[in-house]
C-alpha cells in the first residue's frame, strides 16, 4: 500500500502530457497507430478520464509512440538518473535494459 505522500505526488498527469505532445496531431491516425479507438484518446486528452489497467499495453505504446517513458506519460516526471532504456525480445520473452547514472 502506497503511503499517503508518494500517493499525493504521484497526481495521474496524462492528460496535460497527452494535450501538450498530441497538439496538431490526428488522434484517429495516433489511435491506430498504438491500437486506441480515437474516442478513448480523446477521453483521456479532454474529458480527463482516468484509463483502467485493460489499457496498459495501448499506454506503452502511446509513450513509446511519443518517445516518452511510461512515467513521463503517466505522471509528467521521469527518473533523472535514467540515461537510456530499451525493450527486445528473445525467444517469446520480452526484456528492459535500463540504464542509470549512479551517484556516489
Amino acid at each position: 500500500m502506497l503511503s499517503e505522500n508518494t500517493q499525493m505526488k504521484e497526481k495521474l498527469m496524462l492528460s496535460k502530457v497527452l494535450r501538450k505532445n498530441l497538439e496538431n496531431k490526428n488522434l484517429a491516425a495516433v489511435g491506430k497507430a498504438v491500437g486506441l479507438d480515437r474516442r478513448i484518446l480523446h477521453s483521456w486528452i479532454y474529458q480527463d478520464r482516468i484509463p483502467s489497467l485493460k489499457f496498459a499495453f495501448q499506454l506503452q505504446a502511446l509513450a513509446d509512440y511519443l518517445n516518452l517513458r511510461l512515467e513521463e506519460l503517466l505522471f509528467d516526471s521521469s527518473d533523472k538518473n535514467a540515461i537510456a532504456s530499451f525493450t527486445f525480445k528473445d525467444e517469446g520473452s520480452v526484456y528492459k535494459v535500463l540504464v542509470e547514472k549512479i551517484n556516489y
